[in-house]
């Protein structure tokens, strides 16, 4: 038997030769993972009718796509969306198909173009941030003057927008009503018992002259605001802007901070047509359900009380929303049906009662995809331990969405648009609110305030303008891709040996774009597919060719090919009143193509002159229509298809876990 303090060491020995090994499996694994390739996908859109019609182009990182889109100021401007939301957007509602191209790159590779995408993007966005600050700036200024005799601007032409403040306050330009019956607050019945106990809850943290000691601060800080000394740095490519806050955004979150403040003095009620308080089934609360909501609404209130004491700036807009939600919980906790607050903003854009019922067979299976997504979110929230404001967030965003398409196809209301994410900013616009009290306003300031905004608008332009040879979709990914590789500035010109050489080793070749066809989509594609590491190309169809090859799949061939061969009589196609005048598709065709373009054509002259009858009826709707179809019909003439037909609404799950169309959705469409 060895003595113990052998057997120690020995131990000791084989721990250390074990730890070791570990270390070096783990170190190689690890190594092994980072050194494993990975790839991008570069995607050529096919082309369509409309802003698209020469095609589109993207690069996507794993569920991330960017992609380069023309915007009204002539700017070619860099957006980012989740890659199912790409497919969603192209191949379904655009109705064209998409050809991958998947690159094979090392990680660093892959890690340093994902990043200058990045990077570019946040750079754009915030250089045109500080150009809506300056825009908002002016327009403060204006306010002002015209208050004081100083400019002459039109009275409630501008006014101060607040988000989250129209859940208490009406919205009005000219007249506004007071914001209650004094800062008192309405009287007896109408206040609200949730916001009269957080203030007694803020008071007894914070002293009983709080909340209106500081409103009365931050009233005579508003007073007092000045603009700073104005800063006339340009915007430069890939430098990211720093600059301090601008006078309208320090107005904003002092005027935000005191509305907070006076709401919780008023206790007003939240206003009608702020919240949801439906009392269908689908939105009845189990007791344990409640139970939830009263911890999460402990929970909300205090965080209220302590963000009254926040160091942030920008505090008095979580505080108005949180105030509205803590009202909705109590609401719902009160009434057994959950209460949620109307996340579209004042303005959403809205689609027409007799265009949803031109749709309804499509939009109800919209419905029930919103009605699923809905019932997703609340199980995710009720039974999750964290009650993270994310979860709420995502079940009041499906409740909104799910409410607003089934009041639209239940009441033949209205069905707003959403662009984004749906998120509580509801704002009341007002030519009442508090105001700096500035006693030169005159109209060389607003005046100077305008030439920066316009200046900063030009170099703007300068820096992303659009041009169809050398500043558009294609053009931008590979300029972007390329000062990744060198590690040159987004506007610098690197040596062009340096590119061709640092493309050649990272992605196996070069595309050269500049004065080549490869500004093209459809040229570029073929182009990276030569030139780059390609391991895989791949094609997801379009909407309406999943539809056909599950027709074709499950009925006879001629008699689809007959019927899915018009839009008077087609299955797959679903009239969309944005889309031009046309008769056949010439898509699915191709030694056909040039007669059923001489029949677009006529069609599409037909629409015109019906159009010019129109005229005085539809402000030009038809007329425009015809002349699009008439134009897109002239390239089906010569074996060319553009046009494919869109669609204005379609439910997600028609692009199946597999990328295709489930076969019970094949013929879901109505006619038009």
């Amino acid at each position: 038997m060895l003595p113990v303090h052998q057997a120690i060491r020995r131990l000791g020995a084989r721990w250390l030769s074990a730890t070791a090994l570990s270390v070096t499996l783990c170190t190689a694994l690890r190594c092994a993972a980072a050194e494993a390739p990975r790839f991008f996908e570069y995607l050529y859109v096919e082309s369509n009718s409309g802003d698209s019609s020469g095609g589109h182009a993207a690069i996507c990182f794993a569920d991330r796509c960017y992609h380069f889109q023309q915007d009204e100021a002539q700017t070619i401007r860099l957006h980012r969306d989740a890659a199912e939301e790409f497919d969603y957007r192209y191949r379904l509602l655009g109705n064209r198909t998409i050809h991958v191209a998947r690159v094979d790159v090392s990680p660093d590779t892959y890690e340093r173009l994902r990043a200058a995408f990045q990077a570019r993007l946040q750079i754009e966005d915030r250089q045109y941030d500080q150009l809506q600050s300056l825009t908002r700036d002016r327009q403060l200024l204006e306010l002002i003057g015209n208050g004081t005799g100083g400019v002459g601007v039109a009275p409630g032409a501008i006014a101060v927008r607040i988000p989250g403040s129209a859940y208490f306050v009406a919205d009005a330009r000219d007249t506004a009503p007071p914001l209650w019956a004094g800062e008192a607050g309405p009287s007896g019945s109408n206040r609200s018992t949730t916001i009269e106990r957080l203030a007694a809850q803020v008071r007894a943290a914070y002293g009983d002259d709080f909340i209106a000691r500081r409103a009365a601060t931050l009233r005579a800080s508003i007073a007092q605001l000045v603009p700073e000394p104005p800063v006339n740095t340009l915007p430069e490519a890939g430098r990211l802007p720093v600059l301090p806050a601008g006078f309208a955004t320090r107005h904003r979150e002092l005027l935000s901070g005191w509305l907070a403040l006076t709401v919780l003095r008023a206790a007003p009620p939240l206003r009608a047509g702020s919240f949801h308080a439906p009392t269908g089934a689908d939105f009845a609360l189990q007791p344990a359900e409640i139970n939830v909501l009263r911890a999460a609404a402990a929970q909300l209130n205090a965080a209220l009380v302590q963000l009254l004491v926040s160091e942030r700036p920008d505090w008095g807009y979580p505080m108005l929303v949180g105030m509205a939600r803590l009202m909705a919980l109590e609401a719902s906790i009160d009434s057994g049906y959950l209460v949620l607050l109307d996340d579209f903003p004042e303005n959403a854009p809205s689609i027409k009662p007799e265009t949803v019922a031109r749709h309804t067979a499509t939009l109800a299976q919209v419905r029930d995809e919103r009605q699923a997504d809905f019932f997703a979110a609340r199980r995710a929230f009720f039974e999750s331990s964290s009650r993270e404001e994310a979860a709420f967030s995502a079940l009041e965003t499906t409740g909104n969405l799910f409410i607003d398409i089934d009041a639209a196809l239940q009441q033949h209301a209205p069905l707003r648009v959403y662009t984004g994410p749906v998120v509580p900013t509801k704002s009341a616009i007002r030519s009442d609110w508090p105001l700096p009290q500035l006693s030169d306003v005159t109209r060389q300031p607003v005046v100077a305030a305008r030439q920066r905004e316009d200046a900063y608008r030009a170099a703007l332009a300068g820096l992303y303008r659009y041009d169809l040879f050398s500043h558009n979709c294609v053009t931008e990914i590979f300029r972007t891709m390329e000062s990744a590789l060198t590690s040159a500035g987004s506007g610098a010109a690197p040596d062009p040996s340096a590119v061709r050489a640092a493309s050649t080793a990272a992605l196996g070749g070069y595309v050269e774009w500049r004065r080549t066809p490869n500004f093209i989509p459809f040229l570029s594609a073929r182009a990276v597919d030569r030139a780059y590491r390609v391991s895989e190309r791949v094609e997801r169809p379009s909407s309406r060719t999943m539809k056909l090859e599950e027709m074709y799949h499950h009925e006879n061939a001629l008699r689809v090919d007959l019927r899915e061969s018009n839009v008077l009589t087609a299955r797959s196609y679903e009239r969309n009143e944005d889309d031009p005048i046309f008769l056949f598709f010439t898509d699915d065709v191709f030694v056909r193509r040039p007669l059923y373009g001489i029949a677009n054509l006529a069609v599409g002259v037909g629409g015109t002159l019906a159009g010019l009858a129109w005229l005085p009826v539809d402000r030009g709707a038809t007329l425009r229509a015809g002349l699009d179809g008439a134009l897109f019909s002239v390239p089906e003439i010569a074996f060319i298809n553009i046009r494919k037909g869109a669609f204005a609404f379609a439910p997600r799950r028609w692009l199946g876990d597999d990328g295709t169309i489930p076969t019970n959705t094949s013929e879901t469409g109505t006619n038009p």
